[in-house]
Formats: C-alpha cells, sequence, structure tokens
C-alpha cells in the first residue's frame, strides 16, 4: 500500500502493516478501518493555510501534488509575495524554487521535520506518509465520547529502534464512519505537546476526508495552524518526470 499526501492527516495518511507492529488485534482492526480509504498512489489537493500567533495571523494557499511517498511538489500561490515559490521532494532530496531572484536551493532534508513556513506542521505532515503504522505499536484503550460523537480510543506506542519524537499518541476514532477525529501528541514527560483536529468530513470523489484541520502547540498560548482543504484528487496521473526541477520552475 502506498499513500501520497498527508494533509495531516495530511497529514496522517497511515500505511498499516500488522506484521510490523505488536499492540492487540482489536486496535489493529480499528486501524485498518480508519485507513483505508487512504489506499491511493497520487494525490492533487488545493489548500489554505492559516497561522494564528498573539497579535497576528497569517493566510497561504498552495497547490500540491504527489506520487506516492517518494515525489512531491508544493507550490505557494498566495499571497502575492510568495506567489510562485515552489518546493520539490524526489526521494531523500528537497530543492527550494524562489523566482523573485531566479534561484533554485538545495536544502536540508533534515528540514522536513521542521516547522514549516512558520506554521505548526512540517513540510513532512503536508506531502509524504507518516511513520505511524511502522514505528508505533497499536493498543485499544476503548471509547469515549468527544464532542458528541462516540469514538474509539487508540494509543501508539513507539517501536524500541523507531526514529520517532514522540512518546505516544492517543488518536479518537468515529465508531460509525472510522473518521480520524482528534489525534493528541504526548512528548516524554507525559504531557500532551500538540494536539491535531480534523472536522468537515465530506465525500472528494469516492472518498470520505476531512476539510479542516487544526494543529495546537499545548505549550504556546493563543497559537495554531489551520489548514482549509478545497480539492482533493486522488490517482491523478502523475508520471515521476512530472517532479522535475525544471517543471517545479513552470508551475502556475
Amino acid at each position: 500500500m502506498r499513500v501520497g499526501l498527508c494533509l495531516l492527516f495530511l497529514f496522517n495518511l497511515l500505511l498499516f502493516h500488522p506484521e510490523d507492529n505488536a499492540g492487540d488485534e482489536a486496535a489493529r482492526q480499528i486501524m485498518r478501518r480508519a485507513v483505508e480509504r487512504f489506499d491511493v498512489d497520487a494525490i492533487y489537493a488545493e489548500f489554505t493555510m492559516k497561522v494564528i500567533r498573539p497579535g497576528w495571523e497569517s493566510d497561504m494557499r498552495f497547490k500540491v501534488w504527489t506520487n506516492t511517498e517518494e515525489y512531491a511538489l508544493v507550490l505557494i500561490t498566495d499571497p502575492p509575495r510568495e506567489r510562485g515559490q515552489a518546493f520539490l521532494k524526489r526521494g531523500d532530496d528537497l530543492w527550494h524554487w524562489i523566482p523573485s531572484i531566479d534561484k533554485t536551493i538545495k536544502m536540508s532534508a533534515a528540514l522536513l521535520s521542521q516547522p514549516w513556513m512558520g506554521s505548526d506542521f512540517s513540510l513532512n505532515e503536508l506531502i509524504r506518509n507518516s511513520s505511524m503504522a511502522n514505528d508505533y505499536a497499536h493498543f485499544d484503550l476503548g471509547s469515549d465520547t468527544l464532542n458528541g460523537i462516540y469514538c474509539h480510543v487508540l494509543e501508539l506506542r513507539p517501536n524500541q529502534t523507531a526514529p520517532v519524537v514522540w512518546e505516544s499518541i492517543r488518536m479518537w476514532i468515529d465508531v460509525d464512519h472510522f473518521d480520524q477525529l482528534q489525534l493528541g501528541y504526548y512528548d516524554h514527560s507525559g504531557q500532551m505537546a500538540q494536539l491535531l483536529q480534523a472536522s468537515g468530513f465530506q465525500k472528494f470523489g469516492d472518498r470520505r476526508m476531512p476539510s479542516r484541520m487544526e494543529m495546537t502547540p499545548m505549550n504556546k498560548s493563543g497559537s495554531k495552524t489551520i489548514i482549509e482543504i478545497e480539492t482533493y484528487q486522488f490517482n491523478p496521473i502523475l508520471e515521476p518526470g512530472f517532479f522535475s526541477l525544471q517543471n517545479m520552475r513552470r508551475l502556475r
């Protein structure tokens, strides 16, 4: 199974290989139902991102193309100051095109995991699959009610050799639709460090997906990042040659 865009859930489009993880069978079955809609090779999406900080806000618009987890192109279409800038990922290589200075910059792959464009999301979370399926074991914690919706609650605990940041991740999954409604990311002190909430679930083509993602850092009062998805296209024809330095400069 391969996936492209993680619009968190871009964002957390999870692959699932039960043979790779410990955990319990109930959690594995719940996770399987929650991720089966993400069984796609390529995705095209358009979305807006609002970064909220105490005293200021910023809005950006993007187009994103992905093919498997190897290839991704991200184009900024608004605001005018950043319009035309693009990011290209091919395997472990990353480039940034800045048309205002007519320059392409090769970037460190380590930047994929860093906060991107001043937001609370990393570029990794926007353009590639999460490592949660292979790096974590899954455990069924029972049920809970979240905003009036009855949910399964799963806990993800990292495998011993997994190169991950979080001590654990807790997921709330809608019992009726198996929508991933909320993810809490816990640090080594056992405190929740980030909270990802999904809402506005609707049909994009033949798939039920969230139209709104909100990431809140728990240690930064008054701060959060909101992503609003306007367009999803699943399995468009995107050849590897589309993801080239030349095409990155031509995108509009």
